[in-house]
C-alpha cells in the first residue's frame, strides 16, 4: 500500500488521457487514489453535458471499472470541512475520520 494518498478531484477525472494517467500511476503504487461517489458523479454528469455522443451507461462502466481497480478508493465515510481562511482545508481533513 502506498504511503501518499491523493484525492482525484473532478477536475482529474474529467479529462480521459489525465485520469487514464493518474491511475497508471497508481496502479504502480505510486500513490493511492481516493474520491468520493459526489466526486463521479460532478466529472460524469459535465462530461455528458459537454459530449453528446457519450452515453452515461460508457462513464458507469468506466466508474465501475475504477472501483473494481481500486476497491479501496471509494471513500464512504468521511467529513468534509471547508474554512474561510484555507480553501484546501477540507481536502486536508478529508480523510480525517477515514484514514
Amino acid at each position: 500500500m502506498p504511503e501518499s494518498i491523493a484525492v482525484l478531484d473532478a477536475c482529474v477525472l474529467y479529462p480521459a488521457p489525465i485520469r487514464d494517467l493518474l491511475l497508471n500511476l497508481a496502479d504502480f503504487d505510486l500513490f493511492a487514489p481516493k474520491w468520493t461517489d459526489e466526486i463521479q458523479k460532478e466529472w460524469t454528469r459535465n462530461l455528458l453535458a459537454n459530449r453528446p455522443d457519450l452515453l452515461s451507461s460508457q462513464l458507469n462502466r468506466t466508474i465501475e471499472a475504477m472501483n473494481k481497480a481500486f476497491p479501496e478508493s471509494n471513500v464512504k465515510n468521511y467529513r468534509f470541512e471547508k474554512t474561510a481562511h484555507d480553501r484546501n482545508a477540507g481536502f486536508r481533513s478529508f480523510f480525517k475520520d477515514w484514514a
